[in-house]
């Protein structure tokens, strides 16, 4: 079975975190979990998950350890987690939340706080970033494949900084607009749209949440949030209106993709 984990503490972006999963498991056609690690439940944390229709599962232990850890368990394909201390502001990302999305196994949803209201009950549109690294490409293929096969509308932004790339940003985009599917007979048609602008590339991206109203923005990354172009990600963290999908960059055979492919070779039987 497919799972989509929640890793909640006692913080005011808890609840967030906890809708987000269950809305993030639906699109993917997943069960939501919760993960608290601590060193006791918490009774108030265990009643906000059930209401939330989440089984919250309590573990001891190092936080960012514990979650790598579960994250690595056999059906979970995302992680979701608040990236704001116990304060709950709006701020960059804490140190636990720092560490997991370091050395996350597989894709994690951060979730700032406000970033995801109350009567949010699906996701309909995704604003994608390409920076045109075939890498980074690579790596969100898959989520915007399964983005689009469960209706999502995809935007395709890229800030282009040196003309010389764009030829190469545009063959990134035609990739992710044409992409093979496993089990398929033929390539699909996967609709996007392609915004090609000049500026600095956090605000571009956030302004084009805005223009699109999106309300996710996915982002391939190489789990570094201490280079240059990790500024980008470390912007979008602190001051994105919507959640951030990071897609580790080196786990390109996502288990997205390897489900889509066991779903299909079972549908064939």
């Amino acid at each position: 079975m497919r799972r989509v984990l929640a890793a909640v503490d006692a913080s005011p972006v808890a609840a967030e975190v906890m809708r987000a999963a269950v809305v993030f498991a639906d699109v993917l056609g997943a069960s939501p979990e919760g993960l608290h690690v601590a060193a006791e439940p918490d009774p108030g944390l265990g009643a906000q998950a059930a209401a939330t229709g989440l089984r919250l599962v309590h573990r001891p232990g190092a936080p960012h350890a514990v979650i790598h850890q579960a994250m690595s368990e056999p059906g979970v394909v995302l992680g979701v987690l608040g990236t704001s201390g116990a304060g709950g502001a709006r701020q960059r990302p804490g140190r636990v939340a720092r560490a997991v999305l370091a050395g996350a196994p597989g894709p994690v949803v951060a979730v700032p706080p406000g970033s995801f209201p109350q009567d949010r009950r699906h996701v309909c549109r995704a604003v994608v970033p390409l920076d045109g690294r075939a890498r980074a490409a690579a790596a969100v293929e898959p989520i915007v494949t399964t983005l689009v096969d469960a209706g999502v509308d995809v935007v395709l932004v890229h800030v282009v900084e040196d003309v010389d790339l764009l030829p190469l940003v545009r063959a990134h985009a035609a990739r992710l607009g044409r992409t093979a599917h496993p089990g398929r007979r033929q390539e699909a048609e996967v609709p996007r749209r392609l915004h090609v602008t000049h500026g600095d590339p956090a605000t571009v991206i956030l302004d084009a949440c805005l223009a699109e109203d999106a309300e996710l923005v996915v982002v391939g990354w190489a789990q570094d949030l201490s280079g240059r172009r990790a500024a980008t990600v470390r912007h979008l963290l602190a001051g994105s209106p919507v959640p951030v999908l990071l897609v580790p960059a080196s786990s390109v055979a996502t288990d997205l993709l390897a489900w889509e492919a066991h779903g299909a070779a079972a549908g064939s039987t």
